[in-house]
């Protein structure tokens, strides 16, 4: 079995509960985006193969150690606290961050919240290699 672990923050729950779950299934898809996110989930608390960039991936500017769940409706924004356990923050709908510059304010909010939170130095793994965080 793996020894991966997801965590997901009160103001994560929030946004499963009260957005995420009443996003319409996409016309000519099969999923909701719901759906789609807890797929990924699973995927990776099941030890299954995840692909950089198709799964998920460190968003730049790297140093700030921030990382993403990716779908093709659903971006789920965090950081791996140790190595195969992920905190996720927050989620936005992908439509809402098409472009590079729409990803500051989550990598801002990620980062301003592992400075709230009492863990020892690094707070977060800083690796960017997918290998090295699972």
């Amino acid at each position: 079995m793996s020894d991966r672990t997801l965590w997901y923050t009160r103001e994560c729950e929030e946004w499963l509960r009260s957005t995420l779950d009443q996003e319409p299934r996409p016309p000519k898809r099969k999923l909701y985006p719901s759906e789609e996110l807890w797929n990924v989930f699973v995927a990776f608390i099941l030890g299954r193969p995840m692909a950089y960039d198709v799964d998920l991936k460190k968003l730049e500017p790297l140093p700030f150690h921030v990382w993403e769940f990716k779908t093709i409706s659903v971006r789920a924004f965090g950081f791996f606290y140790r190595r195969s356990t992920f905190i996720v923050h927050h989620g936005e709908m992908k439509r809402n961050v098409a472009n590079w510059g729409a990803y500051e304010p989550h990598i801002r909010r990620v980062r301003d919240y592992m400075a709230t939170i009492d863990l020892d130095p690094p707070p977060c793994l800083t690796e960017t290699r997918l290998q090295d965080v699972l």
